[in-house]
């Protein structure tokens, strides 16, 4: 009886086959349709005029102006134009410990600002890198001076285009690019 069932079992049992006429349909259309549209399809060409190599390259190259007023709770320095992250700085004003600047060291880091100025009238840009430990109270003092002119300044020429009073008006955080 046992026998009979398993013999019943697999009489009933057909194999399962892989229905391939939804594939063949979607074949059918989709083969004629990608070969009419792919004979059809144009390439462009769009005309480019590409600069021509210079023969001569320019005698003197200027290096971009790059000013930067370093500030650390010892000193606040400024770089002309450094060559490297490791270049020494062209001013170094020591200071002294405490929440803001004394007089003495923001009258002499104006005037390094000044001179710098004085130097190169058409630069509008400098950078300020300071450290995270400095108060906010310094940075803010930095900037205002980094910007405006004092009277007693002399000397200062301004670049074309730059309001009257102001010596340095675009300052930026170091490694923001400023136009």
């Amino acid at each position: 009886m046992l026998n009979t069932v398993r013999i019943n079992r697999l009489r009933h049992q057909t194999e399962e086959e892989l229905n391939l006429v939804p594939f063949l349909d979607v074949m059918i259309v989709l083969i004629p349709f990608l070969m009419f549209s792919a004979s059809f399809a144009a390439i462009v060409s769009v005309p480019a005029s590409l600069p021509t190599p210079v023969a001569s390259v320019p005698k003197e190259i200027r290096p971009p102006f790059d000013l930067v007023a370093r500030s650390t709770p010892e000193a606040i320095e400024l770089f002309l134009n450094p060559a490297s992250p490791d270049a020494a700085p062209t001013v170094r004003i020591p200071v002294a410990a405490g929440e803001d600047y004394d007089q003495a060291t923001l009258d002499r880091f104006h005037q390094a600002l000044v001179e710098i100025k004085r130097a190169h009238p058409e630069e509008t840009r400098i950078a300020l890198d300071a450290e995270p430990s400095t108060s906010l109270q310094r940075i803010s003092r930095l900037l205002d001076l980094s910007r405006t002119l004092v009277p007693g300044d002399t000397g200062v020429a301004q670049a074309p285009g730059q309001k009257v009073g102001t010596l340095f008006p675009t300052v930026a955080w170091k490694g923001v690019y400023v136009p």
